[in-house]
């Protein structure tokens, strides 16, 4: 039997054992979670987002990690007020980032606090604006996934900036980093470009990672930990955007030559031999270890439909189960003009046997319609009970 055989034929075995795990896996089911949901239902100040990422700043992101303080990040983000009927009035801005702090785990409104930076005139802007060697005046951050290892906050942030038709377009992808052992981590926070941004010369769609992080390692409490962090991201193809990974030591994040990168069967040096996992991820997913080993990874199927669905592999590069469908989000089917997307996973704030899920809402061809009705564009947030 030739070499190349051999190896689709392993491929095949580790697929349908990965196919008779999932049928065996454990029961999961959904339901809204209405008190985190309202959580982010404000008047004042911060008033909607989008990203809704969530950074345990303890480290330990696993189910029922420690009480600590969360941070979570979000994008392009409503600053001003809402009146009773629920309309965003005159004032309001919309800015690039911002962040959130939540004390303990409890989705209580006087144990969080909302943070964006200041105009110099009085007035919000984003929390954090792009200043590295290849920035531009004008460009701006939408958040992704972040990690803390060695008291260190290492957040991924995706650069935009306009085309000259005016249209937004991504551009590279940088590692902020807060020292949370500093009395304000904000101003002593560094910018570093990585090399996890490409533009093949093929055909492919551009290739970034960045958008969901499994940190297995000890300090981050992973089951079966073996030192590295791996970074999902996205092929970013017609239609189809597909899930790819690469990953690095912690230690050795900020040196352009120690990243590897995903092909299918090897880590490779070159980004440009990045493989897929699979398709229809929108580029995003999130990556949770479970208790009995294996990963789970949530997100929305294609991206921007309603289905929430799972898959689960025994190694962070897969083989992935078939994915499975375990909540529908109800807002595009009560009102076609609107899109979810973004599902993100929360682990560190899951109770016993659940896992807290969010995703966003949006509105398709009308954006003046988000000051109208301010309720669209906030974070909704969901339960999987795990039997």
């Amino acid at each position: 039997m030739k070499i190349e055989s051999i190896a689709r034929a392993a491929c095949l075995i580790a697929a349908l054992l990965a196919l008779g795990r999932s049928a065996a896996a454990q029961r999961i089911t959904a339901e809204p979670a209405e008190d985190w949901t309202a959580l982010f239902n404000r008047t004042s100040g911060w008033t909607g987002a989008d990203g809704t990422y969530s950074v345990p700043l303890s480290g330990r992101n696993w189910f029922g990690g420690p009480a600590g303080n969360t941070l979570f990040l979000f994008s392009d983000t409503f600053i001003g007020e809402v009146n009773e009927q629920g309309e965003r009035l005159s004032g309001t801005k919309l800015v690039n980032n911002t962040a959130a702090i939540i004390h303990g785990r409890q989705p209580r409104q006087d144990r969080i606090d909302f943070y964006w930076g200041d105009d110099g005139q009085g007035g919000p802007a984003a929390l954090i604006i792009p200043n590295t060697p290849n920035s531009q005046e004008g460009d701006w951050y939408w958040v992704m996934d972040g990690f803390v290892h060695d008291r260190q906050a290492r957040l991924f942030m995706l650069l935009l900036r306009r085309d000259p038709q005016g249209a937004w377009m991504s551009v590279g992808v940088s590692l902020v980093t807060l020292p949370l052992d500093s009395s304000n981590p904000l101003r002593d926070a560094t910018q570093l470009e990585l090399p996890i941004y490409h533009i093949p010369a093929d055909g492919r769609g551009h290739i970034y990672f960045g958008n969901g992080i499994f940190a297995n390692t000890e300090q981050s409490g992973a089951p079966h930990p073996d030192g590295y962090v791996y970074v999902y991201g996205g092929q970013h193809d017609f239609i189809d955007k597909k899930l790819v990974v690469a990953r690095i030591r912690p230690e050795e994040i900020e040196d352009p030559a120690a990243w590897r990168f995903w092909d299918g069967a090897h880590w490779q040096e070159d980004i440009d031999r990045t493989g897929v996992l699979f398709n229809a991820s929108a580029g995003g997913a999130s990556i949770v270890p479970m208790p009995d080993g294996r990963l789970l990874m949530v997100y929305l199927h294609f991206g921007f439909t309603p289905n929430l669905v799972v898959r689960t592999a025994d190694t962070p590069t897969g083989p992935f189960s078939p994915w499975r469908k375990v909540y529908r989000c109800p807002e595009p089917d009560l009102d076609p003009e609107l899109l979810v997307y973004g599902a993100r996973a929360h682990p560190h704030l899951s109770g016993p046997g659940e896992l807290l899920v969010s995703y966003n809402v949006n509105c398709v061809g009308d954006f003046w319609r988000h000051f109208r009705e301010a309720d669209i564009y906030r974070p909704r947030f969901v339960r999987l009970r795990i039997e």
